[in-house]
Formats: structure tokens, sequence, C-alpha cells
């Protein structure tokens, strides 16, 4: 409403992985690195269009929101309106998993699937990303996907834009991408022995630098903590004491750990 836009599609309930290659009903094992094959895979083209639409409504979405303009007591404008001194994601790996199907009714799918549309996972340029940081995106995980090249490369991608010895094609890109498309990734030549020798050391050069362990210590950031008191409404009080109570709690003071999937119903109201 605010960015008085057409009305976003819902999320697509299914993921867009290339179709798994098969030959007189024979599973061909593919060799290619990534996730983006596996052994019982369901993607379709269908399923690749469907994401692609809602991107593109979503992007649409965003770029009529940024060209709104908002007093300083304007409530209720949406996130994506912003620009932000810098963004930390927890369990950053969690956006890039996924499972062999997408249950919109269950908390982790959804909860993964905004993740990647608010990051803009398939999103090129930076600038037109849902969230972004003017000094730059952090990920926190203690199980970083770094197996291959082709996950360093989505993941460098994903924080903050970083495309390693200048790739940007990753299977996240792949999923909202045409039928000519597939075709053509499909059929590209195969890279020379330098070129993938190159690829790969840039990609031990990213983790090196980019990634830091048990490094806390010599940061020396300064914390600054500044609490504000909100008041809620009665009406707005027994929509949290409701929301609260699935949790089998009753009280004001309770963390959001402990509301675990319920935390986005208690969050809404306050």
């Amino acid at each position: 409403k605010k960015a008085k836009s057409k009305v976003i599609p819902p999320a697509p309930s299914s993921i867009g992985q290339r179709e798994a290659p098969t030959i007189e009903g024979t599973w061909v094992r593919n060799m290619a690195s990534g996730p983006e094959i596996y052994v019982g895979n369901k993607g379709s083209q269908k399923d690749r269009d469907e994401l692609a639409y809602y991107s593109h409504c979503y992007s649409e979405a965003v770029e009529k929101l940024r060209e709104q303009r908002f007093g300083a007591a304007e409530r209720g404008i949406p996130l994506e309106y912003f620009t932000w001194e810098r963004v930390v994601v927890d369990e950053c790996h969690e956006m890039l998993v996924t499972g062999k199907g997408f249950k919109l009714d269950e908390f982790k799918d959804t909860a993964r699937r905004g993740a990647r549309e608010f990051l803009g996972v398939a999103q090129t340029e930076i600038s037109k990303r849902p969230l972004v940081a003017a000094r730059g995106v952090w990920g926190l995980t203690g199980t970083p996907l770094l197996e291959t090249e082709a996950r360093v490369t989505e993941l460098a991608n994903l924080m903050g834009g970083t495309y390693v010895t200048g790739a940007s094609h990753h299977w996240r890109k792949e999923e909202r991408e045409s039928g000519r498309d597939m075709f053509l990734n499909q059929t590209e030549s195969v890279l020379s022995r330098e070129y993938r020798c190159a690829v790969q050391a840039a990609a031990h050069e990213y983790v090196e630098m980019a990634c830091q362990r048990n490094r806390g210590e010599a940061l020396n950031v300064n914390l600054n903590r500044i609490k504000s008191n909100v008041n809620m409404t009665e009406r707005e009080g027994e929509k949290f004491m409701a929301a609260v109570n699935k949790a089998q709690q009753n009280s004001y003071s309770i963390a959001a750990n402990v509301l675990g999937e319920m935390t986005s119903d208690a969050l809404e109201i306050t």
C-alpha cells in the first residue's frame, strides 16, 4: 500500500531446481557441483516462471516504494524503504538451504523463502535489492556452505554482491530463469582448465579474506544500548496476550526465543 504498486502475488509453493536429466527412465548422475540438481527433485519450468514473476512483482513494488516521500511522523513505513548502515544476518546459511519440497505452512521453509527474497539473492544490482546496506552485509553461521567454488560464489554474491572472479551466476538465480536462459546455460562450452584453476584460487582467497573466525576480541567494538519504552493500547495488549498464550505463556515480559514459531504474531502487534 505504501508503495502504491500492484498487489504482490502469494509466494509460490514450489522450488525451481533444474529438472533431473533422464534417459529411457534411468537416472543419469550429474557431476556438476552445487545443489541445483539432485535425485528426485520435482523442479519444472512452470515453477521457475512463477518464482520469476513473484520476484519481479516484489522488485517492482520496492522500486515504487523508494520513489515515495514520507514525513518524519509517518508510521508503518516498510523496511525496504530505508538504507541501513550495515546488515547482520544470523545463521546466514539457512536462506541458501532447500529441502526436497517447499511447504508454505512450515515456518522454516517460509522463513528461508522470505530471507532469500528480502536479501535479493537473485538480484545482481545491489542498489535494487530490497534490503540495502551502506557499509556491507555480515553473515553469522557455525556451518557455512563452502564445500565447492559454486557455494562460495553463491555466499559471496549474497553478502553484499561480491562476485568471485567476476562470476555472478549461481543456482538461486537460475531458479528464476526462462526456458531460453536454461538452454543457453546448458549449452555453454566447457571452461578451460586455467579458468577453473583461477576460480578455485579466487574462491580460496575470498574465504581467507572475507570469512572471519574467532576475531571478535580484535574488533574493539563499542556497544551502545538505546532502550525505548512503548505502551500498547488495551486492544493491542489483548491481541499480544492471545498470541503468547499459544506458547503457553501468560506474561508481557517474554523473550522471542521462547515464542519460537509464534514470534511473528507477537512482533506484528508490538
